[in-house]
């Protein structure tokens, strides 16, 4: 029987090599997101996770996000970005969702922004890609489109 990652991540030791950012797990996600542009997708991210990128350079951006662990790169691939993606974060505290709502109340970015059965706010990046933040409690029941 083959185990998962997940289950020898809770046996293994951790490995001896250092990470670019500190994060509470032993793992983390990556998510490399082919874009037709790097530099106007930047903004836009740097809004949505509330955090400037570790490492830029031409066609290539990386966000170390500690919260949720993350390694989040835009990777320029004109010819092969499609733009059509789907993402999303669970939050376990929907004050998370309040301040990404703040930043983009700053911001000339769509969003949606909905606290009724599960808040959630939803976002698009520049070229598609939809983002989804949501949180399990049940809250009022209001919606506000901006």
């Amino acid at each position: 029987m083959t185990s998962s990652i997940w289950g020898l991540a809770k046996t293994n030791p951790p490995p001896t090599a250092d990470s670019a950012v500190e994060f509470p797990t032993k793992t983390r996600f990556h998510i490399a997101l082919n874009v037709k542009k790097v530099e106007p997708m930047i903004p836009f991210y740097e809004v949505l996770f509330g955090v400037t990128p570790h490492t830029v350079r031409e066609g290539y951006a990386k966000f170390d996000l500690r919260e949720p662990p993350l390694n989040f790169s835009l990777n320029e691939v004109p010819k092969n970005a499609k733009g059509n993606g789907r993402f999303g974060i669970e939050v376990k505290d929907t004050q998370v969702i309040d301040r990404m709502v703040a930043r983009l109340q700053t911001s000339s970015y769509v969003w949606a922004h909905t606290t009724a059965q599960q808040p959630h706010l939803q976002v698009i990046d520049p070229e598609g890609n939809v983002w989804r933040i949501y949180g399990a409690k049940a809250a009022e029941i209001s919606a506000t489109l901006h």
